[in-house]
């Protein structure tokens, strides 16, 4: 990392006697360090009787043209690696957001589908099938009914494994967003088979596993 030391200035006064009186020289020195990727550079400038400058990398005098290369080299790889630096940082912020949006639509998915799987198990039970209620804000038709539970249902369980190996999240959502609310109309198209089941069936033997299933739902 570039680590600026701020200018040191050292007043160094020189006092001479002389016979008549006193002479006093002054010698000024400026002092700059920076460290730049672990080098240290350092420049000193002595002003006074004589001007004088020394290059120090890594305390190691250079010539001036040597210690400019290198600190503009220093630099310059400071500015790189710091881009870098940046760029990682984004990119990690996106793939965390990318890495948890994937992993919560799978866990809603993976739950909506298991709730699937329970009504529809209980759908198949045939105290139930020769009953159903087809609405519109449930399940339309038995075709469609069949169609979803034998087909339609298994290609969306397959979707969500393709998405989520593609990473696409926005194929995630819409699939989440097509499928949330089935397990309800599936709860709903299951109470009205029930209750129709309870008014036409007079079959005790029918009577009795109706209640063992309403028992199991609750």
């Amino acid at each position: 990392m570039h680590k600026r030391i701020p200018l040191v200035f050292y007043i160094l006064l020189f006092i001479y006697p002389q016979i008549l009186g006193k002479t006093v020289l002054q010698k000024m020195i400026l002092e700059t360090e920076e460290k730049i990727q672990e080098i240290t550079f350092k420049h000193i400038v002595e002003s006074g009787s004589v001007h004088k400058e020394i290059f120090l990398i890594n305390n190691i005098p250079v010539l001036k043209s040597d210690y400019q290369a290198r600190l503009e080299q220093a630099e310059k790889e400071e500015r790189e690696y710091e881009r870098k630096m940046e760029s990682d940082l984004l990119h990690s912020r996106v793939q965390f957001a990318s890495n948890t949006q994937l992993s919560i639509y799978q866990k809603m998915l993976s739950k909506i589908f298991i709730n699937i799987k329970q009504w529809l198990a209980k759908l198949r039970i045939e105290a139930i099938s020769s009953y159903y209620v087809f609405s519109p804000d449930t399940v339309s038709s038995r075709a469609s009914f069949e169609s979803f539970k034998d087909d339609v249902f298994m290609k969306a369980q397959q979707l969500m494994q393709e998405y989520m190996q593609l990473q696409d999240i926005d194929s995630l959502k819409k699939l989440f967003e097509q499928y949330e609310a089935v397990p309800q109309r599936l709860e709903r198209f299951f109470q009205k088979s029930v209750q129709q089941a309870i008014k036409h069936c007079d079959d005790t033997k029918v009577l009795k596993e109706l209640l063992e299933i309403i028992g199991a739902a609750d």
